[in-house]
């Protein structure tokens, strides 16, 4: 005997259920890809929020240093004026 005649024939699907088969797979994979797609979309909305949260906070750490180097700037006027390269130091020599 042949080893075809020994093997039990796998059953043939007809073309119609193929077909079947083939478009429940497709509805599975889609239903998985649906669902991938919206877990890619909240990540992509959490990426958004983190990177609109760090630019504002640069933003204020920045406005918060420009402020302290206006104070320093302020300060260091109210100690001296400069006049013609010289510093005028007659407040802080008086106060010694």
């Amino acid at each position: 005997m042949s080893d075809a005649a020994q093997t039990p024939e796998t059953p043939k699907l007809s073309l119609l259920q193929q077909f079947i088969q083939q478009r429940d797979a497709f509805i599975q994979q889609g239903s998985q890809l649906s669902t991938q797609w919206q877990q890619v979309q909240g990540d992509i909305f959490a990426c958004n929020q983190m990177i609109a949260k760090i630019e504002q906070d640069a933003k204020e750490h920045m406005e918060g240093m420009a402020k302290e180097v206006q104070a320093n700037l302020a300060n260091q006027d109210n100690q001296g004026e400069n006049v013609d390269g010289e510093t005028n130091c007659e407040q802080t020599e008086q106060v010694a």
